[in-house]
C-alpha cells in the first residue's frame, strides 16, 4: 500500500509539468494516496487479522481451510473501499464541493483506522 504515497506525489508533479495542475487536483491526489496508505491498507489488514483470529476458534485445520475464504473477503473489502476512493477521487477533480466530500470520506477512513489500531490488544484464543 505504501507505493501509493509516492504515486500521489508523482501525479502532482506530472500535473505541474503538464500545465494542468490545480489546487483541487493536487489535494485530491494527496487525499487519494493518504486514504489508501493510512486508511484502506490498515483497515484491510485489521479485518484479515481479526477474521483469521476468529477462525482459530474452530481449530488449526479448520482455520487453514477457512484461510482462502478470509483472503477472499479481505479482497472484497479492499476492492470496495478502493472503488469508493476512486469514485470520490474522480468527482473531486471537478469541484471543491466534491473535494470536501472526498476529504470527509478520507477522514472517516483515517479515524476508523486510528480507532481500530488504538484499542488495547485483545487476548488470543487461549487467553493471555
Amino acid at each position: 500500500f505504501s507505493v501509493y504515497a509516492p504515486y500521489a506525489l508523482d501525479r502532482i508533479a506530472g500535473s505541474l509539468i503538464g500545465g494542468h495542475a490545480s489546487p483541487a487536483s493536487a489535494l485530491s491526489d494527496l487525499l487519494c494516496g493518504g486514504a489508501i496508505v493510512l486508511g484502506i491498507g490498515p483497515l484491510c489488514m485489521a479485518f484479515s487479522f481479526t477474521l483469521m483470529r476468529a477462525t482459530l476458534r474452530f481449530g488449526k485445520r479448520a482455520s487453514c481451510l477457512l484461510a482462502p475464504g478470509v483472503a477472499f473477503l479481505s479482497w472484497v473489502l479492499l476492492s470496495a473501499l478502493r472503488c469508493l476512493t476512486v469514485l470520490f477521487y474522480g468527482k473531486a477533480l471537478k469541484s471543491w464541493r466534491d473535494v470536501a466530500c472526498f476529504c470527509a470520506f478520507s477522514a472517516v477512513l483515517l479515524i476508523s483506522a486510528v480507532s481500530v489500531f488504538s484499542r488495547p490488544a485483545m487476548a488470543g484464543p487461549g487467553g493471555a
